[in-house]
């Protein structure tokens, strides 16, 4: 296999990659502005729910944020805070809820002391770190293939960085999807989700939410596959 067959190949799989990538987070972002304006039945704000939830489950020391920005609603477990959206925050829609719920769940965990999210959380930045290295030489490897010029020892760098990025995405997924059932849990435990249409809207968002990682696993490891077979290709020429 020609240098130029190997550089189709992976500049066709990460075009088709990105092309499923897209629609599976656009799905998430149409579903999440329908949720957006339907108001739940509980009439309480993400904020709230966030904070009662924390109180039932006996959560300390953990603040709620609100931050400046749209689309940012993440858990810190270094600063002990939850940050949600204006949107989030302020509203009382079932999507702000469900958000507001999911993000409490990672606080759950952690307070939970449960292993996935601590080995999640711990190569988080490693993680980071290889990838914004190992992203820029594979940017010039491209950059150079195009011109004709190819690095086979870039290939062996982005095994690396995919190897790396599998594993954290690995971890990520059972965290994710632990902290989406927890907040389905919690919002019908504690009825904020007290209707059959509630509680589909919260699971069909949250199911939304949850195949945005699935995808990008799914990709991470197709691509890894990529780069040990091209590996192997040119090691028996």
């Amino acid at each position: 296999m020609s240098d130029w067959a190997l550089f189709g190949i992976i500049m066709g799989i990460i075009l088709s990659l990105g092309i499923i990538s897209q629609i599976v987070s656009s799905n998430f972002k149409k579903k999440r502005m329908e949720y957006s304006s339907i108001p739940s039945s509980a009439s309480k704000t993400g904020a709230q729910v966030a904070e009662e939830i924390l109180s039932k489950n006996n959560i300390k020391n953990v603040q709620i944020v609100k931050d400046s920005k749209e689309g940012r609603d993440h858990y810190d477990p270094h600063k002990n805070i939850i940050v949600l959206s204006p949107s989030v925050y302020d509203s009382s829609s079932i999507a702000a809820i469900a958000i507001a719920a999911h993000e409490t769940g990672h606080a759950i965990q952690w307070g939970h002391r449960e292993i996935g999210i601590r080995i999640r959380d711990t190569i988080a930045k490693p993680v980071m770190i290889v990838n914004q290295l190992t992203s820029a030489v594979l940017s010039m490897w491209i950059l150079l293939a195009i011109f004709g010029v190819f690095v086979e020892a870039v290939l062996w760098l982005g095994l690396v960085m995919y190897a790396s990025t599998a594993i954290f995405q690995l971890a990520t997924l059972p965290v994710e999807y632990g902290a989406s059932r927890k907040a389905k849990q919690q919002l019908i435990e504690l009825g904020y989700t007290s209707n059959p249409d509630e509680i589909a809207g919260t699971k069909s968002l949250l199911t939304a939410a949850a195949n945005t990682y699935l995808i990008a696993t799914l990709s991470t490891l197709i691509m890894l596959a990529t780069y040990i077979l091209l590996i192997l290709a040119r090691s028996r020429r």
